[in-house]
């Protein structure tokens, strides 16, 4: 059985020579030290900063081998409009490949992360340290709520594409549209491959179990077990998140943006509980971005959407959404004036 979750953290293609570019370095854990790149607008002054968190799965916010770096682009674009902005790479992907590992990583690892590139920042002495603010996608999004509620120093949070469901309920629709567009399956073959997904996420949070049913995405070394590559102890995190909760406890401004043609995230079963549940928040907004898909995209359906994934996002009409970043540099400048 295969299975993927398809956080990936892509963003904007607009560039601006008002900025300049750095590579940092902070500490976030015993002897790791994780990379990233800081985009500086131009001028001597303490300028608002804005920390981007990446979804799960082992994708990078740059990549030597692809033309598609879409992170990197949103991170330009936004410092040309006169934020300083951080990316990063997870422990073990990317620019941190030989910091920590991927597959031991947990989920509360993400947490303590950003909250350790936080402080880097407001160190650093061309950054107000009290106009801090976050962009979480996918399950970034969950991230960068939990550290916002901790942290009273982030005014702002950006959720892109921020599931508003339990893990059990977003992956089987992921895998519905996986199955159903990807694999040349008969109806009674589809039928069964989709229970044994209902399975499989009914048992993630039990090792022992799951890796007796599903001997293939289970591997077992130093005493660990390892589900679909990653660590049990990221899996059993995953099954206790509620996103919707974190957002309840939320006090700062928080902007969330969901995709009619994002067929991993929906904007009509993860974007419309999390619109419904902070309507009456006066600090919250939202926007449902026709034809936005969940790597950013702009295309004409969900279908379209997994095809062009499948087709390893190449392609003349791999762009970003061209209305994507006006969306999110609007909010951070409303944000910053009030």
């Amino acid at each position: 059985m295969k299975k993927f979750i398809f956080y990936l953290a892509p963003f904007i293609s607009l560039f601006s020579k008002a900025y300049t570019e750095e590579q940092v370095h902070f500490p976030v854990g015993k002897d790791i030290n994780l990379m990233g790149y800081v985009s500086k607008p131009n001028g001597k002054k303490k300028f608002p900063v804005l920390i981007m968190q990446m979804g799960h799965g082992p994708g990078t916010t740059d990549s030597k081998t692809r033309s598609y770096n879409p992170f990197a682009e949103t991170a330009r674009a936004i410092a040309g409009q006169g934020f300083l902005v951080l990316r990063f790479d997870k422990r073990g992907t990317g620019y941190n490949s030989e910091n920590g590992s991927y597959a031991d990583g947990k989920f509360s690892d993400y947490v303590s992360d950003l909250k350790a590139a936080i402080r880097a920042m407001q160190l650093r002495k061309d950054v107000d340290p009290n106009e801090i603010y976050l962009l979480g996608h996918s399950l970034g999004g969950p991230v960068v709520s939990i550290v916002a509620n901790e942290i009273s120093e982030v005014k702002g949070i950006i959720l892109s594409a921020s599931p508003g469901r339990n893990y059990d309920e977003f992956n089987y629709e992921q895998m519905v549209y996986f199955y159903k567009w990807g694999q040349d399956l008969s109806e009674e073959a589809l039928e069964k491959e989709l229970k044994n997904i209902k399975r499989a996420n009914h048992l993630i949070g039990q090792p022992e179990i799951f890796c007796k049913e599903f001997p293939s995405d289970c591997e077992q070394k130093n005493n660990t077990y390892y589900l679909y590559g990653q660590n049990k102890d990221f899996w059993a995190e995953i099954v206790k998140l509620d996103p919707l909760k974190e957002l309840t406890l939320l006090k700062c401004q928080v902007f969330a943006i969901h995709g009619t043609s994002d067929w991993v995230i929906s904007s009509d079963n993860d974007g419309g509980p999390i619109a419904e549940l902070m309507s009456k928040n006066k600090k919250f907004s939202n926007k449902f971005l026709n034809g936005l898909d969940h790597f950013l995209l702009k295309t004409n359906s969900k279908e379209t959407s997994f095809q062009t994934f499948k087709s390893g996002l190449k392609g003349e009409d791999v762009k970003i959404h061209p209305e994507l970043i006006p969306e999110i540099t609007t909010t951070l400048k409303t944000w910053l004036n009030k």
